[in-house]
Order: C-alpha cells, then structure tokens, then sequence
C-alpha cells in the first residue's frame, strides 16, 4: 500500500449528484482503489478527460481515475476510504512437479474482513497466502486474468 486516504463518515454511505475531485500528490503509476465494509474493489474506469464535466457523467456512486502529470486524480461520486498501491505478481506452485508460474492475484473484490483493527502488509500477504492455498484446495487452480 502506498497512501490510504479516508474521506467521509467511516463504512457510512455518502453519494453524491455532483463528483468530486481528489488529487493524490506523486501517485500517477500507482493502483488505485477504496474500501467499504471490508471489502476492496480497484478503480479501474479511466476518465475521459481531468474535468468537472466528464466527473459529473459518471454514473451514480461512479469513480474513475486519470494520470494528470505526476499525481494522480480520482473523480468520484462517493466518499470512502481510498487506496493507492501497487502491484506485482505471486509466483505460486501450479503443478505437483513444484514448477512456478507468474499468474497475477489482483485485488479486485478481494474481502478483507469484518473486522476494524489495523494489519501491517506482512499480516495480508500472510492472509493472502492462506486464502491461496485454501482456494487451491477447493478448486485445483488458480484462473489466469
């Protein structure tokens, strides 16, 4: 994770007809993405164009974001808490012969928990690991993007 930027009233809902703009300073090659409820989902509509008008033809409780020189801007029709990151791949085993492929775990949807106590990025990647194998264990694989 590289910012976490909370904007509201914790996991209540607040919707807007009008978008607002969030600038995220020095973040433009990051991932970005928010969080409600325990659950992340990525941004990953681009805006059309850095302005109040194609802000406000987003969709109701729409977001998208765009690369603006260094930063990076969110238009948004929702407040929440957001979340730049990046990402990389997860070698994990694909075959009993313990050969390796780079297959890409993305967090999209990912649920991250009921629970309100903070977790370092070590604790995730432990949890993430965890739900890896689990899934592996059910389903046999991993589905490629």
């Amino acid at each position: 994770m590289s910012s976490v930027i909370e904007i509201g009233y914790g996991n209540i809902k607040l919707v807007f007809d009008k978008a607002v703009r969030i600038l995220i300073p020095d973040q433009a090659n990051q991932y970005v993405g928010y969080s409600r409820n325990g659950i992340f989902t990525q941004i990953t509509n681009t805006c059309s164009a850095d302005s109040q008008i194609a802000g406000d033809a987003l969709s109701a409780e729409g977001d998208c974001k765009i690369r603006v020189g260094n930063d990076l801007v969110i238009w948004t029709k929702h407040f929440t808490k957001f979340i730049t990151y990046t990402q990389s791949a997860i070698q994990i085993s694909s075959s009993s012969s313990g050969t390796s492929s780079g297959q890409r775990i993305t967090p999209q949807g990912v649920v991250l928990g009921a629970s309100t106590e903070r977790k370092t990025l070590s604790e995730l990647l432990i949890e993430l690991k965890k739900l890896i194998l689990e899934y592996k264990q059910t389903k046999g694989s991993i589905p490629k993007e």
